[in-house]
């Protein structure tokens, strides 16, 4: 009798067939039980070697995220992240590779064709991909799994993130405790998962400050220079901010550029914060004030994390971490 004849005669899946055997998740106590019936009752003993098979570890983590061109300009922080992903995979022996999920195929077929071939031991996820159907596939194959990002419904897999509500918070209350009593904040496009979060950030930190002059100035803008420039020409044109706070450098590079077109002097005039020092704060004069978040460090917590879940299939983490820091500069 094999694993196969089992699972017609219980009415599953061999998939839970083999979880049952293996003593993993995600299987109903009724259904293990139901299953554990008709092993016992046919006498199946599983094949030793087969299950050694399934249990060796290959040394491989797979690294999930749509690489698409131009890629960096949008999203410059993923290399950072890999690059600490890596780093601590490969002290402990590990080798990470990278799976687009850009291609041909729908998320959820590639998916469910790289799990079935087992050929990785964990797997690193862009929470941006993870949908409901997605975490589905992913639990049902019981393979280690840790997203790289909050995920935003109620899931039972482990994600890690930084906490992009308190770093706004953080960039808020410097510029009042430097003296600044109007702040705009200079958004990315509306809809854009980090840029909402800083914006809520925002508006929750003006709450504690009931008599301030800020009155949730928000621009929402497109990663084009020119369009920034434009709508900052135009802020400033109203004189209703002393401060502006930037969704990341390339917003930063373009409100910098036309506050010194201007001739307006930071810090006395406006002052500038901005997240995120990679990659344009180094091509901005002067050098921006930044509220930096090390993404490298992200990376290796996620890697971790992913290890300890290898070592322990049933542990869930779901966290916070990696504080930003404020790096002050001729701006503020």
């Amino acid at each position: 009798m094999t694993i196969k004849d089992i699972a017609k005669l219980a009415g599953v899946s061999i998939s839970t067939v083999s979880k049952v055997i293996n003593n993993k998740l995600y299987v109903s106590p009724d259904t293990r039980k139901h299953v554990q019936t008709i092993i016992e009752r046919y006498n199946y003993q599983a094949n030793s070697t087969a299950q050694n098979l399934a249990q060796r570890k290959t040394l491989r983590i797979a690294y999930l995220d749509k690489f698409i061109r131009n890629i960096p300009f949008e999203n410059p922080h993923m290399f950072n992240i890999m690059l600490g992903a890596e780093a601590k995979l490969q002290n402990k022996g590990y080798q990470l590779s990278l799976i687009n999920l850009a291609g041909g195929q729908t998320i959820k077929q590639l998916l469910a064709n790289l799990l079935a071939a087992r050929q990785f031991d964990g797997i690193l996820i862009n929470s941006a991909c993870v949908d409901s159907k997605l975490e589905k596939c992913i639990l049902s194959y019981d393979l280690p799994t840790v997203c790289i990002g909050k995920i935003e419904f109620d899931s039972m897999l482990s994600w890690i993130d930084t906490n992009h509500r308190h770093s706004s918070a953080m960039a808020v209350n410097y510029l009042k405790q430097k003296g600044y009593h109007s702040l705009l904040f200079m958004g990315g496009m509306l809809g854009e998962k980090i840029s909402d979060e800083r914006v809520q950030g925002y508006k929750q930190a003006l709450l504690q400050y009931p008599n301030d002059d800020s009155k949730n100035q928000i621009i929402y803008n497109r990663p084009d220079v020119s369009s920034i420039y434009t709508a900052t020409r135009q802020l400033l044109s109203l004189k209703k901010a002393n401060a502006i706070i930037c969704n990341n450098s390339l917003i930063a590079f373009s409100v910098i550029q036309c506050i010194n077109d201007l001739q307006l002097k930071m810090p006395d005039d406006i002052a500038v914060l901005t997240f995120d020092d990679y990659p344009y704060s180094q091509l901005i004069v002067p050098s921006p004030s930044v509220i930096e978040i090390d993404l490298y460090d992200l990376g290796k917590q996620a890697a971790s994390i992913l290890l300890h879940k290898i070592k322990n299939p049933a542990l869930i983490l779901q966290t916070y971490t990696t504080l930003p820091a404020i790096l002050e500069r001729g701006t503020t």
